[in-house]
């Protein structure tokens, strides 16, 4: 058995196992433009190589899939499509201002359809407000913290004894 075993390893036929990735989704080695040269896919967790086209090509048809994508709710189901994880996509943006001009555009877009689905009454109204400021910064002014966390207080005024009111006995 111990010979079959030292004839595998130096037989030159042996299929060799891919490393696997680092923990880490950012790659150290960059370019001399800092940009990543592999990244972590999220369906093989193996680095997988990459390019400044291929991360300009990610953010450039971001805005346009949530225009034309009917079922486009949520930034992660793109970045899930393309297979990148939120803290590469999170790194990428801070490459390129227009990449993060690509991504906040793509968030109002996203916030215009769950807006418009939510006045048309096509979505659960509570889903959509609690959810709106991440979308939208108009909606940061018109809600406190506490209705962002479901919580909302109504203060009412003691209503005078008439006769339309009586006292309660």
């Amino acid at each position: 058995m111990k010979k079959q075993i030292k004839a595998a390893k130096s037989s030159s036929a042996v299929l060799r196992r891919d490393k696997p990735a680092k923990s880490s989704t950012a790659s150290s080695k960059t370019t001399k433009n800092n940009y990543p040269v592999e990244y972590l896919d999220i369906f093989t967790l193996r680095m997988k190589p990459t390019h400044p086209t291929v991360i300009e090509q990610f953010f450039l048809f971001m805005p346009k899939w949530a225009q034309e994508d009917p079922e486009a709710f949520k930034i992660s189901q793109y970045r899930i499509l393309k297979g990148v994880s939120q803290k590469t996509m999170e790194h990428w943006k801070t490459l390129d201002p227009k990449y993060d001009e690509a991504y906040e555009t793509t968030k109002a877009i996203l916030g215009n359809k769950r807006e418009i689905g939510w006045i048309k009454k096509q979505y659960e109204p509570s889903a959509i407000r609690l959810s709106m400021r991440n979308y939208d910064p108009e909606w940061i002014a018109l809600t406190t913290e506490d209705e962002s966390k479901g919580n909302v207080t109504v203060v009412m005024q003691v209503a005078p004894t008439t006769k339309e009111v009586p006292d309660k006995k």
